[in-house]
Parts: structure tokens; sequence; C-alpha cells
């Protein structure tokens, strides 16, 4: 779990996942 130290790594995750949550509603419509 090394990478929930770096902040940088978690915004990086965050916006990954954001952006899969957009496409995947986006699909849906």
């Amino acid at each position: 779990m090394w990478y929930f130290y770096s902040p940088l790594l978690a915004n990086i995750a965050f916006i990954l996942g954001s952006t899969l949550n957009i496409n995947v509603t986006f699909y849906e419509i």
C-alpha cells in the first residue's frame, strides 16, 4: 500500500477513476 503515501499518485489515481466514471456514464447515456 505504498502508493497511499504519495499524494501525487493518489491524485492521479483519483483523476483516472473520475475519468473512467465519466466514460461509463457517457456510454450508458
